[in-house]
C-alpha cells in the first residue's frame, strides 16, 4: 500500500462521497497505526490507543467503524478477552475507476519497457533509441496525470463547503425529529451555534434537551449558553463534566446518607 497515493485518493474519495467527520478521523488514525507497524495487511490496534489518538468516544469511535465498514474501506475483527481488535484496511485506490486505470496505464508502459529492453538489449544503438522514445512517452503520461496540488486550493474550499453544509442538515435534521419542526430564525440561530462550538456540540445539547423534555429552541441555547461559558468545546471535555457531576452527586448522596443514618442511630 502506497501511504501518499492512499491519501490522494482518499482526498478525492471525501469528494465523491459523504463521510461523518468521525469516520475521516477514524481513518487517518488507523492509516497513522498501521505506517507505524510497516504496513501489515492485517494490524492490531487496541480501542484506547484509538481513543488515545483520535478522542473519539466509545459510541463515535463504535459508529465511525460501522461506517467504513459499510463502505467497504475496512474490515474489523472485534478483540477476544485480553486480545486487542484486528483491523484490515481495504486500498481506497481500488474504489476510483481514475486511479485504478492511472495503475494499469503505468504498469503498462513499465511491461513494455522491459520487453523492449530484452529484444534489443544485443543492439545498444537501437536500445539507446527506443530508450529514448519510451522514456518520452512515459514523460508525457506523467506530466498529464493530475498532480495531488492541482486545483488543491479550490478543492479543499469546495470540500469545506460541502462538510458545512452536511453538519448544518445533521443539525436541523436532529432538531426536528426530537424537539420540533425548526423554523427559519431557529435554523439561523442553529447555524451560528454549530459555527461556534461545532456540529456534535449542538446536537448533544438537543438530544439532552429532548430528553429533558424540552419543546422549544430556547432551552436547547441555554444549555449550549452554559457550556460556552464553562469552555465546553468538544464532546470528550462534555463527557468529562458529566462524570464529574455524576461523582459530586454519588458524594452529596452518600453524605445525605450518612447523615440520616448517624440521625437513626441517636
Amino acid at each position: 500500500m502506497n501511504y501518499l497515493k492512499e491519501l490522494q485518493a482518499f482526498r478525492e474519495y471525501l469528494l465523491q462521497h459523504h463521510l461523518p467527520t468521525s469516520s475521516i478521523v477514524l481513518w487517518h488514525t488507523l492509516m497513522l497505526v498501521n505506517n507505524s507497524t510497516g504496513w501489515k495487511r492485517k494490524f492490531e490496534a487496541s480501542n484506547s490507543l484509538i481513543h488515545q489518538l483520535c478522542g473519539l468516544s466509545r459510541q463515535t469511535l463504535d459508529n465511525a467503524r460501522k461506517t467504513l465498514q459499510e463502505k467497504g474501506l475496512l474490515q474489523y475483527i472485534p478483540g477476544k478477552k485480553g486480545t486487542a481488535p484486528m483491523y484490515v484496511l481495504h486500498s481506497v485506490t481500488e474504489q476510483l475507476p481514475s486511479y485504478a486505470t492511472t495503475d494499469k496505464s503505468l504498469a503498462t508502459s513499465k511491461s513494455i519497457r522491459q520487453k523492449n529492453e530484452t529484444i534489443f538489449d544485443n543492439n545498444p544503438a537501437t536500445k539507446t533509441d527506443m530508450h529514448l522514445q519510451q522514456n518520452n512517452h512515459f514523460d508525457q503520461s506523467i506530466d498529464t496525470y493530475p498532480t495531488a496540488n492541482q486545483h488543491k486550493p479550490k478543492d479543499i474550499q469546495k470540500e469545506k463547503e460541502r462538510r458545512r453544509r452536511t453538519h448544518e442538515e445533521e443539525v436541523y435534521k436532529t432538531f426536528d425529529e426530537n424537539i420540533g419542526t425548526s423554523s427559519k430564525i431557529v435554523r439561523d440561530y442553529l447555524r451560528e451555534w454549530t459555527t461556534k462550538l461545532s456540529a456534535d456540540m449542538v446536537i448533544a445539547a438537543i438530544k439532552l434537551g429532548a430528553r429533558n423534555g424540552a419543546r422549544t429552541f430556547a432551552y436547547i441555547e441555554k444549555i449550549l449558553q452554559e457550556w460556552d461559558t464553562a469552555k465546553i468545546e468538544t464532546i470528550e471535555q462534555l463527557e468529562k463534566q458529566q462524570h464529574r457531576k455524576i461523582q459530586a452527586q454519588q458524594s452529596n448522596n452518600k453524605r445525605v446518607l450518612d447523615k440520616l443514618r448517624k440521625g437513626g442511630a441517636q
